[in-house]
């Protein structure tokens, strides 16, 4: 008795692409062309998604007081709750980020090239360090650490 899915012929499938496939009707049963186009098409949405970078820093702040201390027990100290704000070059702002109480900060940027700066400081407080121009490349981290002078002298 012979099994009806058993296929003892050749088939010869011609695609457009001047592709010819030769082989039993069971081993090209499961074969899909539309297969080949999801993998191209997965590929080239792999392609067009953004790849991403980190732009990561500390922020400190300093002096805390006029009077110098031999163990710098006034020196800098962490700034937190400081809004980073990042730009395009001569465009509105994109996205922000705070710092944390470490004075940390961490933002997901795609690649390219962005202006940071910081929300307006309350008091005397300046930075010289920002703005400043950053390059994000994908998969990797990019550093940058400011301080915040108090102006207290």
């Amino acid at each position: 008795m012979v099994n009806s899915r058993q296929g003892w012929g050749i088939v010869c499938v011609t695609l457009g692409l001047g592709l010819l496939v030769i082989g039993d009707a069971d081993s090209l049963a499961p074969w899909n062309p539309d297969s080949q186009t999801a993998t191209s098409k997965e590929q080239e949405t792999e392609h067009k998604t953004p790849k991403m970078g980190v732009l990561v820093g500390r922020a400190t702040r300093g002096p805390s007081s006029s009077v110098e201390s031999p163990a710098g027990q006034f020196g800098p100290s962490p700034a937190s709750n400081i809004r980073i704000v990042i730009s395009i070059e001569a465009a509105e702002a994109i996205t922000t980020g705070l710092t944390d109480t470490r004075g940390e900060y961490r933002i997901d940027l795609t690649s390219g090239s962005y202006l940071v700066e910081i929300a307006p400081l309350a008091g005397i407080e300046y930075t010289k360090d920002l703005p400043a121009v950053v390059a994000i490349s994908a998969g990797r981290e990019t550093r940058l650490d400011f301080h915040i002078d108090t102006g207290i002298r």
